[in-house]
């Protein structure tokens, strides 16, 4: 695809999602949240051809039908978490996330990168009263929310989708976490709604 297809789509999908801009807590801050929707739809559709088969379209006051259609897409670069309904295309969920503190495709365990690729989700886990995890580089002791989404990432372990603390919040949208993906616990709370073992965790550069 040359590049002046690539714009041209990316220029369809920022105009597409413009009908909904009311309803979006996430685009509010920087005012450029449709173009980095667009990007990583774009960005997806590249690593993983064919995984979403209509037009994407989006709306979050949408209720997915089955959870077995969901797909979550986690963009490290531009820190957004994005919950995709399959059987329509329709981004039903956007979210500002942390990812791991050092950029790049995680490498060995303790290097706070945050893996990248096609992942599954192996446990839901109820973290309200789980201990807060310390950071050893700074001694800050950071609480993990109310759920802990385990993902299946292979040769790594302890990588999934969390929550925060109040005195970490300033942190989303940030490289900041040991390597998992770190929400607003209000958001965690939205994803875990609509989650289930075994759906598809794409985590995208």
């Amino acid at each position: 695809m040359n590049k002046g297809y690539i714009s041209l789509f990316i220029f369809c999908i920022a105009l597409l999602l413009s009908n909904h801009v009311d309803s979006l807590e996430a685009y509010d801050e920087s005012g450029s949240g449709f173009d980095k929707t667009a990007y990583i739809l774009n960005d997806l559709s590249f690593v993983y051809p064919g995984i979403i088969l209509t037009d994407p379209d989006i709306d979050t006051e949408w209720k997915p039908v089955t959870n077995t259609s969901i797909l979550w897409v986690c963009s490290k670069k531009y820190h957004f978490f994005l919950g995709i309904d399959r059987s329509n295309g329709v981004v039903f969920l956007i979210s500002s996330v942390a990812v791991g503190r050092n950029t790049g495709q995680k490498q060995k365990v303790g290097d706070m990168r945050t893996p990248e690729g096609k992942f599954t989700v192996s446990m839901i886990q109820d973290a309200s009263w789980w201990k807060p995890y310390e950071d050893k580089k700074t001694g800050e002791r950071i609480g993990y929310g109310p759920f802990f989404i385990r993902l299946d990432t292979g040769k790594w372990k302890g990588i999934g989708i969390h929550g925060t603390d109040e005195g970490h919040i300033a942190e989303i949208g940030t490289n900041a976490s040991h390597g998992c993906i770190r929400l607003k616990n209000i958001d965690l709370v939205r994803v875990v709604d609509y989650s289930m073992v075994g759906q598809e965790v794409v985590i995208l550069p």
